[in-house]
């Protein structure tokens, strides 16, 4: 699941790039801001990439997301947001993280199931959610929203 960042009509970026254990890395960027002038088109949009192995050989997880967001306000009590997020993802085959032994410590830290030569999992999912607001009063809002969901994955399992 994805929740996307909703657009503020604050003017701001924000750029984050974290390094970690086992070669892990992750950049992203979150920009915020108005489109008009007279502050009733917003945008927000959300950009990641992720490279990741862990300490087992042959697992890996590598990842990009775009999630882009446009709202319009009609007026103070309507507004339409149009939220579109698309994830790939590349990596190790399903299932590989879930090693059983009978004793704890029985497996060394870095034992794998996994061979060199396994097809990796590719994963592509789309959404795309319209949405309308309308506050009818100080404690009622009707909300409609249409909805579109394509998920497509190539995965081997061990």
């Amino acid at each position: 699941n994805i929740v996307t960042k909703k657009p503020t009509g604050v003017s701001k970026g924000e750029a984050d790039f974290t390094l970690g254990s086992f070669d892990t890395y992750r950049t992203a960027l979150d920009l915020d801001g108005k489109l008009s002038s007279d502050g009733k088109m917003l945008y927000r949009l959300n950009l990641m990439g992720q490279m990741k192995n862990t300490q087992r050989q042959f697992e890996f997880n590598n990842r990009y997301a775009i999630n882009p967001v446009i709202t319009y306000r009609f007026n103070d009590k309507t507004s339409l947001t149009a939220e579109y997020a698309f994830q790939h993802m590349k990596m190790s085959p399903l299932g590989s993280a879930y090693l059983f032994s009978y004793k704890m410590g029985e497996l060394p830290r870095d034992f794998s199931m996994l061979e060199s030569n396994l097809e990796p999992s590719t994963i592509n999912d789309h959404s795309l959610f319209v949405t309308l607001n309308h506050q009818l009063n100080s404690r009622w809002t009707l909300t409609t929203q249409l909805a579109y969901l394509d998920n497509s994955q190539t995965a081997s399992s061990t």
